[in-house]
């Protein structure tokens, strides 16, 4: 996806074969847990840069402006992974929309999420597999789909009217579940999203500005 600039915050974009990579100077994720204002950019600052960019928004946190720093086919199932990166090395990571993975989040992180079926869809029910640091590994999920009618949906850089479908992922041996929503576009594009990394864990919103193209 595309970056944005923050009159606050510098990137320095370095570009590496078909990865984008950036340093911030200043936006972290640990300030979006411990304080400071919500960070809203203008339409002119996110397309001054030609790269990814997204809102992001943990728990009750205030917003962030993350850009994509990698782009990377995932080996096992061919899909991209994007990876959102911030300057204290904080990442969360997308595949199709899911977030599959995160690192350096003040509190819990997810190790990674595997869609046992191969690419997810909305559809009626497919099966995926959590793990979580420190040996919570191995947790298989089931996933119940529902679709929740249309919205619009306005950020800095489009106004669209999106499929909102509703997630429902039962962890039969928690005994427990999570619901995640999902905001999608004509071409099945995640454009917006709000899951959790588990049961009791951290909420992570996002909202895409600009999206990825290969």
């Amino acid at each position: 996806m595309k970056l944005g600039m923050i009159p606050a915050v510098a990137f320095v974009i370095l570009l590496s074969g078909c990865s984008q990579r950036f340093e911030s100077v200043n936006d972290t994720v640990k300030e979006a847990f411990f304080g400071f204002d919500d960070v809203n950019m203008t339409t002119e600052q996110i397309e001054q840069l030609p790269y990814a960019s997204a809102y992001f928004r943990i728990n009750d946190g205030p917003q962030i402006f993350m850009v994509l720093a990698f782009a990377e086919k995932n080996p096992e199932n061919n899909q991209v992974q994007l990876k959102w990166l911030s300057s204290d090395k904080a990442m969360i990571v997308t595949e199709q929309g899911r977030i599959v993975k995160t690192l350096n989040l003040p509190e819990s992180n997810l190790a990674e999420r595997t869609n046992l079926d191969g690419p997810w869809q909305q559809t009626s029910e497919s099966r995926s597999r959590y793990d979580w640091p420190k040996s919570n590994y191995g947790f298989n999920a089931v996933s119940d789909f529902s679709p929740q009618g249309k919205e619009t949906v306005q950020t800095p850089t489009w106004t669209k009217e999106l499929t909102v479908w509703e997630e429902s992922v039962s962890f039969a041996a928690l005994n427990d579940r999570i619901k995640n929503t999902y905001w999608v576009d004509a071409n099945n594009d995640v454009l917006k999203s709000i899951q959790y990394l588990g049961p009791n864990m951290t909420r992570i919103e996002f909202s895409i500005l600009k999206p990825y193209t290969e």
